[in-house]
């Protein structure tokens, strides 16, 4: 495996379609750990598919070959010129290309909400899904931890369980 990392930068339109400020932009975001142009181009194929069904223009689109954690600071980044560039939205096909960090997670879905831009993704039955609807679930999630039922004879086991 390579050191390399690629970054690329794609607008998607032309220059009068790009300048028309409308609440139907998105920006397409792809990542890989590592290179595979097909698993890429699935991720981009399925974004674009999101794209048609929800009415969105795909203002741009980027597609990153990189570690979640190295790609970190790209994203604070990339959530500040999506503000700057009046796009309210990002399509991303699952929230494992974010990060499967919690706390890079929680930090960056955060840094896209308080400038104004929403990640979305679609979810197995198709729905589109909020990536902060989800972080808030997750935040206020109440999990009802119990004591692990065991026989008189054996020795009780001191991890809590999570009751479902």
């Amino acid at each position: 495996m390579s050191d390399k990392k690629a970054f690329a930068y794609f607008r998607v339109g032309n220059a009068e379609q790009l300048g028309e400020t409308t609440d139907n932009r998105v920006f397409l975001y792809c990542r890989q750990s590592y290179d595979d142009s097909h698993l890429m181009n699935q991720q981009q194929e399925h974004l674009l598919r999101h794209c048609a069904d929800k009415g969105y223009q795909a203002a741009g689109s980027t597609a990153v070959v990189a570690s979640a954690k190295d790609e970190k600071e790209n994203m604070l980044r990339l959530a500040e010129r999506l503000k700057s560039d009046g796009i309210k939205t990002m399509l991303i096909s699952d929230p494992s290309r974010i990060s499967l960090d919690p706390h890079d997670f929680i930090e960056i879905v955060s840094a896209f909400h308080k400038n104004g831009v929403t990640i979305e993704y679609q979810d197995g039955d198709g729905n589109t899904r909020n990536l902060l609807e989800v972080l808030e679930q997750l935040r206020t999630a109440n999990l009802n931890l119990v004591e692990p039922e065991c026989d008189e004879d054996e020795e009780q086991d001191e991890s809590p369980r999570i009751q479902m």
